[in-house]
């Protein structure tokens, strides 16, 4: 790998994880907002369907958040090797 790759992974890998952070930060945002709901709906006999539908959505969000985790712990893993790649050389 000659110095111009390494610069364009380091940048790539850096933005990913970046990109991932931010998209982490909204899901919880939109997680907590839509469990406030869910708790407001539960309140209401006629709106506990739409409750347990919400809480459907909830979980895959979660989900989502949980696979966005696993993908930057991965990002950050190959960031490091690229350094020490980097510095070894």
């Amino acid at each position: 790998m000659n110095k111009k790759e390494i610069v364009l992974q380091n940048t790539n890998i850096r933005q990913s994880i970046q990109k991932n952070i931010d998209t982490i930060k909204d899901l919880i945002e939109e997680s907590d907002d839509i469990k406030k709901i869910i708790e407001h709906l539960q309140k209401q006999e006629f709106n506990r369907n739409v409750a347990s539908d919400l809480e459907k959505v909830l979980q895959n969000i979660n989900s989502s958040i949980k696979d966005l985790l696993n993908q930057t712990n991965f990002l950050f893993d190959s960031y490091k090797k690229l350094i020490s790649f980097t510095f070894k050389n």
